[in-house]
């Protein structure tokens, strides 16, 4: 704290112990007296928990890292030097730092170090040590006076918060054999993915293969800061479970997701089969998962003894890595970051900045990347990962230098309040220990105007307990505001500068989330939280840190936190300072102008479709048309037709290297948000030139097709349609269909009507001719997916429903976080959620208007069959089967054929088992076989609008088309690739970054249809803005894990949408079962979360054998 005359004095100094001690008895007693949220644990929990003397020593600790470093060879952190130690606890580390001669297991190498340092114990009885020696010693004495008993006061705490939320890292540690997996508790936004880089270096060390095999090297971590990982052999993968073998003899089961860091063919697979004997054959239960088992007494002892030498062999020399280069390690963020940027770099590149030039050879520079891997994790800001996708990719977000000079900075002034809260209750023994003080502090005048804004904002909005912001209690009609808008904003106070320092330190840990859940900055944003005082009825958490801003009109009421997320950095949010420019750039009339005249490259080969009729089939609001689909007979050949799939062509005008590509390469697809589409190429261009019409460019992907479905040849035309049809699935479904369907949709909406939207240039009356075309390509594509089923196709699509977000007649446009001064809104935003009704058990396929997408499977096939001919690198797309899966063609002959209907349909359950077996969809240049889709080999090609990896096969295919026009003849097996767009090395650079970003988007777009679910939710629930059934149908898909309370996921049914349910006496008593249905009512809706909680009712019926838990098992594994 600091003296009147600005001087720093000491806070555990003798003058001080009093008021000390009189804080934490304080602090103590205020936790005893009233329930214990989540947010004062974190808050006061080494206080309060720990006792006077543990606090005490946390206080010494702080001060004596320098000499830790000494001693130990090592620039840590005092936490993080805590847990390298070796977990031994604050109280025996604070002593052992006080009175050296105490003994002690240091890591690997520390005493060595230490010993070629000649450190001293007598280097630490400096005349500081000795007198807090003496205070601890009287904290001590006081401490057996009053019989304090930390482990009685918290003995009911649980050691890990619910799934998303901080843990409780202070007052417990995990010892013991439980691996809580901090990774699964933080599946609610790793959304977090990497950027794909302009330069396409996303390539590094390692294999991109999606699954582990049974001898990689693998790493475990476990649910805290404090818990040292460990290395572990992958042995094989179960229905959800995959089991490991550790470095301590021991094994556990666990979900495979959660690993960040592999070594592919570590061990060679006959050389862990010795363990396969003693290793459970099924998996084991959920509360024996995520913990270390021992072998039973009678294995032999040598049984694993070369696998675990090989483990710690690899993690002493990945040890001496790191402490050869610790003070690089400790500084890499000063190494990596950009100052005001945020960058995103490869492990590899880490690497070689600390270390120099890595070795060669296969295993030998993984050593290394695991030290850097590890000190990099270990940071509690600074960089940032994608969890879904990094154990592949290897890419790390490393965050902006000025940021962290910034948090650094909040951080300082919060802990300075804290230490003059503790100053004014010492002078006041009577006061609150909430009493906020006198003197001038940012912390103290930022919280002073917070709450008088949120007492303003709350004559106008409400927010139900442990939920959203509610609507306006003001309505607008968009005919009477400028905009046209169903909202407006109103502005209030300004922001101080200091003001905006705190908004973005508090925006850094409940919008962009960039602290670990074990940071102690999640302490620090509490503390805030709680000096507001105006949140006593909730949990101190970072969804009411999301609150806050929103009622301090930082944040609209309804925003979608998905848009804050960094690794997404979608354009126009002022996360990535070059892409907004690159993306202004597209919409300034000037670059609008400059695009209008760009060259079509293809002008002099294109092809005139003539009359030929080609009919655009899509939904009535679309904006952008990708594709159309024609046919023609083949003279003297009845049976046989061709038939075009003609595709947009906007690689024809755009070189590879223009900005707009590089903009397209970072989106790598149009994200679809119901608030707002995020177009990967400028809309304006592409309505205006580019989507399928009368007289644009097209390419042209044909088949000429025999009467039993078979493709006999294959062309690639780049042409010019001239005659186009516009039909909706409806108005095709009405004229096709033999009887139409009976499906009622669910709709849902609140705040208002929601406006029909524009049509396009519909047609709905057809006539017989345009009949009898339709009828036979619907033919066409149905023999197509008969010939793709006999080769073991299988597809299905897991149920969601359609979100849509009306904000007026211009939409809903992008409101950055309000920094400069506050911004409260007088109305809201309709929303509308439309469903179809769904069977869990059964998966359909409408063959009505399937034979569209068949098609477009055609049209890649078409595209694979004409680039492997002539040995084009182009992106495939392919499944790769695991090898420790047993062969799919047994079970395809077996089970999947004899339960197929007339259309190809099959039960879900056996799909979703077929599925599992034949591996996971991935890109490749390598022509391989897709599976699922019964191809020998496919390619994205039909939507060069919206993805880019269509376009990157786009910009191949003309480039050989061209050369071809030159020559006069096809080049089959072209060997030399220079005059192609993307030589087969840069194609396997950019891979791994288009699927991680690929997997990305969809993420953003389910977690954000979640977001508007709970919105409509909220307001109809809490607000009444609709009718809501009392009642709804519950399809259980996942059995509840005891560590997380056992809540049980499922499906709402006629809603499509994801919910969950707690236990209750009536589930304890008749017991929940995957595949069980349940009468449930809406409970609670968490908007921060995207939660919705349900409660029991009723149970409707039990699961129905293995076919309803293997469906339900199978929706839960796809909708994660």
């Amino acid at each position: 704290m600091c003296t009147q005359d600005g001087s720093r004095k000491r806070t555990m100094g003798g003058g001080d112990l009093d008021s000390t001690l009189g804080l934490w008895d304080r602090q103590r007693r205020s936790v005893q007296s009233k329930p214990l949220s989540e947010s004062n644990r974190r808050a006061f929990s080494v206080l309060a928990a720990c006792g006077p003397i543990e606090w005490a020593n946390t206080r010494v600790l702080q001060r004596s890292t320098a000499h830790c470093r000494r001693l130990f060879g090592i620039s840590r952190t005092p936490h993080k030097t805590k847990s390298r130690l070796g977990q031994i606890g604050l109280h025996g580390y604070g002593t052992r730092l006080l009175n050296s001669q105490t003994s002690y297991r240091a890591p690997a190498g520390a005493l060595q170090t230490a010993q070629s340092q000649n450190v001293k114990s007598s280097d630490y009885n400096s005349a500081d040590m000795r007198r807090e020696s003496h205070i601890i010693e009287r904290l001590r004495l006081w401490q057996e006076q009053h019989q304090f008993d930390p482990v009685e006061m918290f003995a009911e705490l649980p050691d890990s918060g619910k799934p998303g939320e901080v843990q409780n890292l202070l007052t417990r540690s995990s010892v013991g054999d439980h691996l809580i997996d901090a990774n699964a508790t933080f599946s609610d936004d790793d959304l977090n993915s990497m950027k794909t880089f302009y330069d396409g270096q996303l390539m590094d060390s390692g294999s991109h293969r999606p699954f582990l095999q049974r001898g990689d090297l693998i790493e475990l971590v476990g649910g805290n800061g404090n818990q040292q990982p460990t290395l572990a052999i992958f042995i094989r993968e179960f229905e959800t479970q995959s089991q490991f073998y550790t470095m301590q003899g021991r094994w556990v089961h666990r979900l495979p997701r959660t690993i960040q860091f592999s070594v592919p063919g570590f061990l060679d697979r006959t050389s862990v089969d010795e363990l396969l004997p003693y290793l459970p054959l099924k998996e084991v239960s959920e509360e024996l998962a995520d913990r270390l088992h021992s072998f039973d007494s009678s294995v032999p002892r040598e049984v694993g003894s070369s696998i675990i030498r090989k483990m710690l062999d690899f993690w002493n020399a990945s040890d001496l890595a790191y402490r050869k280069h610790a003070t690089q390690l400790d500084n890499v963020h000063d190494l990596m970051a950009h100052e005001s940027e945020a960058r995103f770099v490869a492990l590899s590149e880490v690497a070689t900045k600390v270390f120099g030039s890595l070795p060669k050879g296969h295993s030998r520079p993984y050593p290394i990347l695991f030290a850097v891997h590890r000190a990099l994790m270990q940071k509690d800001y600074g960089f940032t990962v994608d969890r879904r996708n990094h154990r592949i990719t290897r890419v790390f977000e490393v965050r902006p230098k000025r940021e962290i000079r910034l948090i650094t900075k909040v951080r300082d002034w919060i802990r300075d309040y804290q230490e003059t809260v503790v100053a004014s209750a010492n002078r006041s023994e009577a006061s609150s220990p909430s009493s906020r003080p006198q003197r001038a502090s940012p912390i103290v005048d930022f919280v002073n105007k917070a709450r008088s804004l949120i007492i303003e904002s709350r004559r106008t909005r409400t927010s139900p307990l442990s939920s959203g912001l509610g609507p306006s209690l003001v309505k607008l009609d968009p005919q009477t505001t400028e905009a046209c808008s169903l909202f407006q904003a109103v502005h209030c106070v300004a922001f101080s500068e200091a003001d905006k320092c705190i908004i973005r330190f508090l925006e850094a840990w409940a919008c962009y989330r960039i602290f670990s859940l074990y940071s102690v900055m999640n302490s620090l944003g509490s503390m805030v939280l709680r000096a507001i005082g105006l949140y006593e009825d909730r949990q101190l958490d970072q969804g009411t840190c999301w609150l806050f801003l929103q009622e301090i009109g930082v944040l609209a009421p309804w925003e979608n936190r998905t848009v804050f997320n960094t690794q997404l950095a979608l354009p126009g949010h002022a996360i990535s300072a070059e892409l907004d420019d690159i993306h202004r750039k597209t919409i300034e009339p000037e670059t609008r102008l400059s695009l209008r005249d760009l060259k079509d490259t293809m002008q002099d080969f294109r092809h005139d479709w003539g009359d030929l009729e080609v009919f655009c089939i899509d939904d009535e609001d679309a904006k952008e048309i990708d594709d159309g689909i024609s046919v023609q007979r083949v003279a003297g050949s009845p049976s046989e037709n061709w038939v075009h799939v003609h595709v947009a062509n906007p690689s024809a005008f755009i070189d590879p290297d223009h900005f707009i590509s590089s903009y397209a390469a970072h989106l790598t697809q149009t994200i679809y948000l119901p608030e707002r589409t995020y177009t990967m190429l400028p809309k304006s261009w592409t309505q205006a030139r580019l989507s399928l019409a009368p007289h644009r460019p097209v390419l042209t992907f044909s088949a000429r097709i025999n009467g039993e479905g078979g493709i006999l040849e294959n062309k690639v035309t780049s042409g010019i349609i001239r005659n186009v049809t516009y039909l909706t699935p409806s108005t095709v479904k009405q004229h096709l269909a033999e009887q139409l369907s009976s499906e009622v949709m669910t709709v849902i909406t609140v705040g208002g009507q929601m406006p029909k939207s524009r049509k396009r240039d519909l047609q709905s009356n057809l006539s017989k001719a345009q009949i009898e075309k339709l009828q036979l390509l619907q033919s066409i594509g149905n023999k197509r997916s008969q010939v793709r089923t006999r080769r073991g196709a299988n597809e299905f699509d897991t149920p969601s429903p359609d979100l849509s977000v009306y904000g007026g007649l211009y939409g809903m446009p992008i409101r950055l976080p309000s920094h400069g001064r506050s911004r409260f809104y007088e109305g809201d935003p309709v929303i509308q959620l439309r469903s179809k009704p769904w069977d869990p058990t059964v998966r359909f396929t409408e063959p009505t208007t399937s034979f569209v997408r068949n098609l477009m499977i055609l049209a890649g096939e078409v595209a694979a069959q004409w680039c492997e001919e002539r040995n084009l690198p182009v992106i495939y797309r392919c499944t790769v089967q695991n090898p420790d899966l047993p062969d799919p063609t047994a079970f395809l002959r077996d089970h999947l054929w004899p339960s197929q209907d007339q259309y190809g349909n099959s039960p879900f359950s056996i799909g979703f088992q077929y599925i599992n077996l034949i591996g996971r969809a991935k890109a490749s240049t390598a022509p391989l076989p897709h599976m699922a889709l019964g191809v020998k080999s496919y390619t994205k090609v039909t939507s060069p609008l919206r993805r880019y990896s269509d376009l990157v096969v786009h910009w191949q295919i003309e480039a050989a088309l061209r050369q071809e026009a030159c020559t006069g003849a096809s080049q089959f097996k072209i060997h030399d690739h220079s005059y192609f767009p993307f030589s087969k090395a840069r194609l396997d650079s950019l891979i791994p970054g288009i699927e991680s970003r690929e997997r990305l988007v969809r993420a953003a777009e389910s977690s954000s249809n979640e977001h508007w679910v709970a919105q409509l939710l909220l307001r109809a629930l809490y607000f009444k803005e609709a009718t809501l059934p009392e009642k709804f149908e519950l399809f259980v898909w996942t059995k509840g894990n005891p560590a997380y309370g056992n809540v049980v996921a499922g499906m709402i049914k006629g809603l499509a949408i994801q919910v969950n349910m707690a236990p209750s006496a009536l589930t304890e008593t008749t017991g929940v079962d995957i595949g069980d249905w349940w009468e449930v009512k809406l409970g609670r809706v968490d908007v921060y979360s995207r939660k919705i909680s349900v409660e029991p009712i009723r149970l409707i019926k039990k699961a129905e054998g293995s076919v309803g838990k293997v469906a339900a098992l199978s929706l839960g594994r796809l909708r994660a």
